[in-house]
């Protein structure tokens, strides 16, 4: 089972609640939208991988395994451009789907595509 919050994830045993691993990385600064409100609204999974974001835009593949080791990190887009992100990863079949936030920012939405094992 995961559970997330804002530059967080956790891994636990959904039976006994034991902590599996955890990931958590600073929020950043200066952030106005609801990422720096500190919303986070899931992860993916796909295969032995699951799929997370961070406030200031990065997607992040995680092994599913007893670890939880960064596979890779990619930047969707740039917090100075008012780009931030709070919703959950999709997965479907090899892709990973992705969007921005920001909107309150000025910034421009998209939707980014990846391959899921990107690297």
């Amino acid at each position: 089972m995961y559970i997330t919050g804002p530059n967080e994830a956790y891994a636990l045993d959904a039976t006994t609640g034991r902590p599996i691993w955890s990931f958590r990385t600073p929020r950043t600064p200066g952030l106005l939208s609801e990422a720096g409100g500190g919303a986070n609204r899931g992860v993916a999974l796909s295969g032995n991988r699951v799929f997370t974001i961070t406030d200031n835009a990065h997607l992040l593949a995680r092994s599913i395994a007893t670890t939880g080791r960064k596979l890779w990190d990619v930047t969707m887009g740039d917090t100075k451009d008012g780009y931030s992100s709070t919703a959950a990863p999709l997965a479907i079949g090899d892709l990973v789907i992705s969007g921005i936030s920001g909107g309150e920012e000025g910034a421009r939405g998209f939707v980014d595509a990846l391959s899921g094992r990107h690297r």
